[in-house]
């Protein structure tokens, strides 16, 4: 368990450095751009994942165990069409501990989300932008150990962010989304809260140009 706490922790710090420094070149720079169009988004982020306590993991001996809700890291990769239109794939990997009901047998499980996201901007100023999100994709929670179920299956998630642009190439983000879990016999309602910073490539329309080196053609 230390070796799972003590992974998610450095990320965090990573993550929390990173968010800093783009906080301080937002503070030194003119308002960005405000098109992204056409432009692409590489970006990570830090997803805690709350889950439905009315659906935990099976042992092999029939006890229902609890998922400990937990930290993880995570990867998303944007296109967007215009100011307002984008399509994201996210994919999360969480590491958790648990015990059993009885406050024993302690075990290990590791959930991930893939996600194929549309995210729609309701408006965008030169550094606020909300939005709003739905999207589809495969939930997995992997048992580490032999005597535990592993499980899967399809999920739907809908939820809201905002993003701050820090500028013309960097961006970052808060966004909240609930997660049902198509899962046999019932459904798992879960929750993600994700924090993370995004790289913006790509020249926006509008975006500053240094002139050409070359010599003008003479006469």
């Amino acid at each position: 368990m230390t070796g799972h706490r003590n992974g998610w922790m450095r990320g965090a710090a990573i993550l929390a450095c990173l968010l800093g420094s783009s906080a301080l070149a937002a503070a030194r720079e003119k308002a960005p751009a405000a098109s992204y169009d056409g432009r692409w988004e590489l970006g990570v982020f830090i997803p805690f994942s709350v889950y439905d306590t009315d659906f935990p993991v099976r042992d092999l001996m029939g006890e229902d165990d609890e998922i400990r809700n937990a930290f993880g890291r995570g990867i998303e990769f944007a296109y967007n069409f215009n100011s307002r239109h984008a399509v994201e794939t996210n994919n999360s990997w969480i590491d958790s501990d648990s015990e059993d009901r009885r406050g024993g047998n302690h075990f290990s499980v590791r959930t991930r989300y893939n996600l194929l996201t549309y995210r729609f901007t309701m408006y965008c100023t030169p550094r606020w932008a909300p939005f709003v999100m739905a999207g589809a994709g495969a939930f997995r929670a992997r048992a580490m150990e032999e005597d535990h179920v592993s499980f899967g299956g399809s999920v739907l998630t809908l939820g809201t962010g905002i993003r701050l642009f820090t500028s013309h190439r960097s961006s970052m983000f808060f966004m909240v989304e609930g997660a049902r879990v198509n899962l046999f016999p019932n459904d798992a309602n879960n929750f993600v809260y994700s924090w993370g910073i995004s790289s913006h490539l790509g020249r926006g329309p509008g975006e500053f140009r240094p002139p050409s080196k070359e010599p003008p053609p003479q006469p």
